[in-house]
């Protein structure tokens, strides 16, 4: 047994020497710096809701009072970035008689004019791009107001549901 005892512990030895020898030596070390670079151009996105005047009464509401309404625009920029402007393409559905700027919804041949304004005064017709102030970033959007006008007085068909389209842009 006591061999066996002596042959243990020698392994046991032999395997802690083993195990706390160092490792192949090194012949030296050498050291460099990398260089890490990104850039971040100007960019942006455009987000439009729909401006939705709601029903307009051309015989006793809107005889003599315009219809009013507001929608928003939202602009996500880079952060700093400078020089944006939005502006609003023609009426998607303006025929000969929708006299500029207006810009005419339809419903099959009747027309309802409205307009779009950058001011709630709606003395300001948006018919060409305006600089906007962009703040913050991707995490902090900057929301626009747009503010609509259907002018009253207009003849409207009974039971007809008016729509149109304009493009809005971002220039950046």
């Amino acid at each position: 047994m006591s061999i066996r005892m002596s042959l243990r512990a020698a392994a046991l030895v032999a395997i802690v020497a083993l195990a706390s020898a160092p490792l192949a030596a090194s012949a030296g070390t050498a050291t460099n710096t990398l260089s890490v670079t990104a850039s971040v151009a100007q960019n942006c996105t455009i987000g439009a809701s729909t401006m939705a005047f709601g029903s307009y009464d051309p015989v006793v509401a809107n005889l003599s009072t315009n219809l009013d309404q507001t929608s928003t625009i939202r602009l996500t920029c880079t952060k700093n970035a400078s020089g944006i402007t939005l502006g609003f393409g023609a009426s998607a559905n303006a025929p000969g008689g929708c006299t500029t700027p207006a810009r005419c919804m339809i419903s099959g041949s009747d027309y309802l004019q409205y307009q779009i304004y950058s001011d709630s005064g709606h003395s300001n017709a948006w018919t060409s791009a305006i600089a906007e102030t962009v703040t913050g970033g991707t995490t902090t959007p900057t929301d626009v107001t747009i503010y609509g006008r259907i002018p009253s007085g207009q003849d409207a068909a009974v039971g007809a549901s008016y729509a149109d389209s304009v493009t809005a842009t971002v220039n950046f």
